[in-house]
């Protein structure tokens, strides 16, 4: 009889992403609060990067609003490609 090789902790973390993906309220939570967290970055955004004579678009890299659009675009796109998966 063969032996069929599974690892149990593979399969229980494959169980909670499924979980995570499936949920109604992580399903809200990007499609109601991720919006506005990225409304109030992308405005702080803005502000850091505004000067009396313009834009200044060298110091992007210096603020922390950049870093967290950045991040969020990070999450969605994982959450985006998790979700496929687990319609497929």
């Amino acid at each position: 009889m063969d032996k069929i090789d599974c690892n149990p902790t593979e399969m229980k973390i494959s169980h909670y992403i499924d979980m995570l993906l499936e949920s109604p309220g992580w399903k809200t939570f990007f499609s109601v609060i991720i919006p506005i967290i990225t409304g109030i970055l992308s405005g702080l955004l803005v502000a850091e990067i505004s000067s009396p004579s313009g834009i200044n678009w060298k110091i992007i890299y210096y603020t922390k609003s950049f870093y967290g659009l950045l991040t969020i675009v990070v999450i969605i796109y994982f959450y985006c490609s998790g979700s496929k998966r687990v319609e497929m």
